[in-house]
């Protein structure tokens, strides 16, 4: 996290604790737990402080395992615990949202006075070469706890793959970009339609998501818990579209300027990451990269600073 003030040689204290701000702030630092209230002030001399800035911040968790081959045994496979803190007494469930490189344990819950911790124990069995996604979700009934984003490589020789078959088609309207999720289906983004995604099934049925139309030159991208990332030309913020749940929302990009951009279809070679590429004609490609964590860096052709990370609790930093 960075914290900045518009006056010159001012001087920042902040807290993380909810406490007043007492801690000398020098350099960008991380929040890593959920429910993290940062609170900051100002001060400069010859002029009043600022008022006390706070926000509170939900941390997206994820579990990055080491690469490995594949066909491993399971019980040399590498596993990893997630951990929880939640009110209550309730044992909660969890699952796997693909579940075809990845085992989950049995929860297992510990009272500690009005909450309880809660591990899982996550197991990573390659099954195919390549970045390897998943989501973990923990569930108290119907309702969704929370999501623990999977990453993993497996390693094996490549393989001589044959052409495929067209089996679906999509609207002969301008192809945006594509992504391929871990079950085989292919999510297709389609300009100027009322409905800004087509999904198709390896079985080749097609179905038009809900998600508003976006202009000519979008990106589109997934992670393992099912999210969709749509950035349409000329528009500062991602449109997000959970598949598993149905629902839809946005993703500020705050201070950065719009812009123009198109997907290559091509696949990051670290995790959970996907690499799209944007475009300010007549400017080159700049690549934007969404990680496992939700987490993306951005290159702007025509603006200084050039390069913004871009975090999941919407605030971006050049």
């Amino acid at each position: 996290m960075q914290i900045t003030d518009a006056t010159a040689n001012s001087t920042i204290d902040y807290s993380t604790d909810g406490t007043a701000p007492s801690i000398a702030y020098s350099a960008p630092f991380t929040v890593t737990k959920t429910g993290t209230q940062v609170q900051a002030i100002a001060t400069a001399t010859g002029d009043s402080a600022s008022t006390i800035a706070s926000s509170t911040y939900t941390v997206q968790p994820y579990l990055r395992f080491n690469p490995a081959a594949v066909g491993i045994t399971h019980g040399s496979a590498q596993q990893l615990t997630a951990a929880f803190s939640l009110v209550g007494s309730t044992t909660p469930t969890a699952t796997l949202h693909y579940g075809h490189d990845y085992t989950v344990g049995s929860v297992s819950c510990t009272p500690n006075g009005s909450i309880e911790l809660c591990t899982v124990p996550v197991t990573f069995v390659p099954t195919l070469p390549g970045a390897r996604k998943d989501a973990l979700f923990l569930a108290n009934g119907t309702t969704r706890i929370a999501t623990v984003l999977l990453d993993g490589t497996g390693q094996a020789p490549f393989a001589l793959l044959q052409p495929g078959v067209d089996t679906a088609s999509v609207p002969a309207y301008t192809i945006g970009g594509s992504v391929v999720d871990e079950n085989g289906t292919a999510y297709v983004l389609v300009a100027n339609t009322a409905s800004a995604v087509t999904s198709i099934t390896k079985g080749g049925v097609v179905t038009a998501l809900p998600i508003p139309a976006v202009a000519a030159n979008g990106s589109i991208t997934i992670d393992g818990a099912g999210v969709l990332y749509i950035l349409g030309a000329g528009s500062a913020n991602f449109v997000t579209y959970d598949t598993v749940q149905g629902t839809l929302g946005t993703s500020a990009l705050p201070g950065i300027p719009s812009v123009d951009v198109w997907d290559t279809g091509s696949v990051g070679n670290t995790g959970n990451t996907m690499l799209l590429t944007s475009t300010l004609s007549p400017s080159p490609p700049v690549p934007i990269r969404i990680t496992s964590t939700r987490s993306s860096l951005m290159a702007h052709p025509r603006v200084l600073p050039c390069l913004w990370h871009f975090s999941p609790e919407a605030t971006s930093t050049p």
